[in-house]
């Protein structure tokens, strides 16, 4: 049973409604870039107590599952403009409306945002990896604990806690660091505009069909290939497993 895995978002508006997020970062106004490391302690309200609170909950918990070098665990969004999760996981719901606010600062002008995916990776020392890999949507990734490399397109950058990096497709990697006996925590929130969500335009996938048919990530314990299925509906199909 995957439920206490991936499990459904709650919102309060549709993605089509004018309802805002009301900013929860310290300069309402500030400048947010792909590929640029941002501080969330220096931007938002979070503060080390409560990331450390996060991340202590994070790795104690029960739900993930291993996957490709590391532990992980996913929560699902139909293009809504946040995250509200329920007992017992609101312990992410301050850093969740942080992140939000992170991620709308990268939008252009005119579009909404539309978050599709919560996706955490549990790191329990540096033997953990995450492989070279990509997606095709943007997101918003939040580094818990110990300090690890990230790289970025063969542009390497030491993420520290409470580092935020803002990626919009580039080709990214956690590489094993032997010498980190520490945990960390990764939190990556997935999203689009409005408009990519209703155009089926993206997902947290790099490849139609590799990880479920879905604009989701999905773990192989949830997700059984079909033998065929024709590529329209493969990227259309938003039904959960």
């Amino acid at each position: 049973n995957s439920s206490s895995i991936s499990s459904c978002c709650s919102n309060s508006s549709s993605s089509g409604s004018t309802w805002r997020v009301v900013s929860k970062l310290r300069d309402p106004q500030v400048e947010v870039c792909s590929g640029r490391l941002v501080s969330l302690q220096e931007v938002s309200f979070m503060t080390d107590l409560k990331l450390m609170g996060v991340m202590r909950q994070c790795v104690d918990s029960i739900h993930f599952r291993w996957f490709a070098g590391r532990s992980i665990w996913d929560f699902k969004a139909e293009g809504t403009k946040r995250l509200t999760l329920p007992p017992p996981f609101e312990f992410l719901n301050e850093l969740l409306a942080a992140l939000v606010s992170v991620a709308e600062r990268t939008m252009l002008r005119g579009e909404t945002l539309a978050v599709i995916q919560l996706i955490i990776n549990r790191f329990k020392d540096g033997g953990d990896e995450v492989k070279p890999h990509k997606h095709r949507c943007r997101q918003v990734c939040l580094s818990l604990g110990a300090e690890r490399e990230l790289n970025v397109e063969g542009h390497v950058q030491l993420m520290r806690h409470g580092d935020c990096m803002p990626l919009n497709n580039e080709t990214h990697s956690v590489p094993p660091a032997k010498s980190v006996g520490k945990p960390r925590v990764s939190v990556c929130l997935f999203y689009g505009s409005t408009k990519e969500y209703a155009d089926v335009s993206i997902s947290v996938n790099a490849n139609d069909g590799w990880h479920g048919s879905s604009i989701w990530w999905e773990h192989p314990e949830d997700f059984q290939r079909p033998q065929w299925e024709h590529p329209a509906d493969s990227r259309r199909s938003r039904t959960r497993r």
